[in-house]
Parts: C-alpha cells; sequence; structure tokens
C-alpha cells in the first residue's frame, strides 16, 4: 500500500489482505473490515456532498491494479470508474469472473457485488471516516436522539444532505446491501420515515425494509401507513401516484400473508 500521513487519512483494507507492513505502515489508520463494509462505505462516500474521485486497489487474486471511483447510479446496482487503459475488470480479463461494462473511452461501470470480489482497500479522509463512522454510531448509540438532532439541523439548515429524504433513503439502501448491518440500514429508514412523518415514500422505504426483515407485523403498520399518505404526497406526480399505490398495497399483502402464514409469500 503507498506510504500515507497517519493523521490526515483512513485506510479501510479488506481483512484478509491485512499484512504486517500494513499494521507497522498505517498503525491506527489502518481499519481492517469485511469486503462488504469496505462497498458500503464506498456507497455512501460516493453519493456524498463532499464526494471526490476516489482510488480504489482491485485485485483478482493474481493482478493487482487500481481505479479511480466516481459516484453511483441512483439504484446503487452500479459504481462508475474511471480506466485510461482497457480495463482488467470487463469480462474475461480477470481470474474473478468479474464483468464491467464500458460506458465510453475511459469510464465504466461495475456492480457493487462484482466489486465486493475484486475490493482491496481504498483510503479516506478523516474527515469523510469521521462522517461515516458518526453515522454509524449515531444510529446505534441513541437513534431517537439521532432523529432529534436532524429535526434540529434541518431548522437550521434545511439544505444539509443529512436532512434530505432522498439522501437518508440512499444511505439506508446502501446499509442495507450490507449483511452486517441490517438493524442500522432499518434504523435510519425508521429515522428519514420520522423526519419525513408525511411522506408516503419514506414509509414505504420502512416499510420494504421491515419486510426484507422479516419483521412482517411492522411491515405491515408501515405499508398501511404509506397508503393513507399517498393521495396526499405532493412530491408524488399524478402520473405516479396510480403505480406507486399498487406498489404500497401488493407490499401490504405480502406482509399480512407472511405475518399471518410465517412465511414471505412469493
Amino acid at each position: 500500500m503507498m506510504g500515507v500521513y497517519k493523521t490526515d487519512v483512513v485506510c479501510a483494507e479488506k481483512v484478509e489482505a491485512v499484512t504486517d507492513g500494513d499494521r507497522r505502515e498505517l498503525g491506527a489508520a489502518l481499519k481492517p473490515m469485511s469486503a462488504a463494509r469496505i462497498v458500503t462505505i464506498l456507497m455512501i462516500l460516493e453519493n456524498w456532498e463532499h464526494r471526490r474521485p476516489r482510488s480504489v486497489s482491485v485485485s483478482d487474486g493474481f493482478t493487482d491494479h487500481a481505479v479511480m471511483l466516481w459516484g453511483t447510479t441512483p439504484a446503487l446496482d452500479y459504481f462508475h470508474f474511471f480506466d485510461p487503459d482497457a480495463s482488467f475488470l470487463t469480462k474475461g480479463k480477470n481470474e474473478a469472473g468479474v464483468a464491467a461494462e464500458r460506458v465510453d473511452d475511459k469510464t465504466f461501470r461495475i456492480t457493487s457485488g462484482e466489486l465486493e470480489k475484486v475490493v482491496l482497500s481504498t483510503c479516506m479522509t478523516a474527515f469523510e471516516w469521521h462522517f461515516v463512522t458518526s453515522l454509524f454510531e449515531s444510529l446505534v448509540r441513541d437513534e431517537k436522539g439521532f432523529l432529534r438532532k436532524l429535526k434540529t439541523l434541518r431548522i437550521k439548515n434545511p439544505r444539509n444532505q443529512l436532512v434530505d429524504e432522498g439522501s437518508l433513503d440512499l444511505f439506508a439502501r446502501a446499509l442495507s446491501g450490507d449483511p452486517g448491518l441490517p438493524d442500522l440500514a432499518i434504523a435510519l429508514f425508521r429515522v428519514n420515515a420520522g423526519l419525513h412523518p408525511s411522506s408516503a415514500k419514506a414509509a414505504f422505504m420502512l416499510a420494504d425494509g421491515y419486510l426484507h426483515l422479516g419483521q412482517f407485523d411492522a411491515a405491515a403498520t408501515a405499508f398501511e401507513t404509506s397508503l393513507k399518505l399517498v393521495n396526499e404526497d405532493s412530491h408524488i406526480s399524478e402520473r405516479d401516484r396510480v403505480p406507486f399505490t399498487m406498489r404500497v398495497a401488493v407490499g401490504l399483502a405480502q406482509a399480512r400473508h407472511a405475518a399471518r402464514s410465517g412465511v414471505a409469500s412469493p
């Protein structure tokens, strides 16, 4: 790993790839973690308002490489990255089975699942690390207190990204992709619904999160809330209102069926 200034930079490295040399060089700045956790952090930072191009070390087990990450798709299913060479992450050029897709001459996109297969490490500023860890810690330590702080923040700075419904939803969806963070994801969905109590979409995302966690009664309650809000939610266009209502109704039926039978409906 390249040399860094320990006080300014934090490096997240796949725990299996950490060497004694890394530990000596980086000390407390080294944060060993799972590949899934690195991808989750990247997903959050690449959608943060202070995002910047980010170098990510990758490997297929035989060849090491670095790509420059820049953003994700809104659905969080792809990362975009720059690679001036014909990237070895494209189909047939690596031993990990990764098939990144070319977007233009120098830009590619890769699914979060494929990035998880090859990611080794990435470094971030102490400011970025603090943002991510404070988000995690706030949800673990005091979810209701975190919601109160966001309500106060919204009064003082309504343009702050942390009080934006779409951004909170995106961060929660990023957390939900990490198998080790389901409780944090659902906590952030709850915070978003609490911060935006008139949003049918925030209630729907909370319900969907509960459904995927198998908390069917809670899911049904949140779907019911979403149905009550949908006709008055001015952020849902008239064109989208009917299909959105149908999605909520389907989710509610699934949650009720699963609550009765203990098994989710197909």
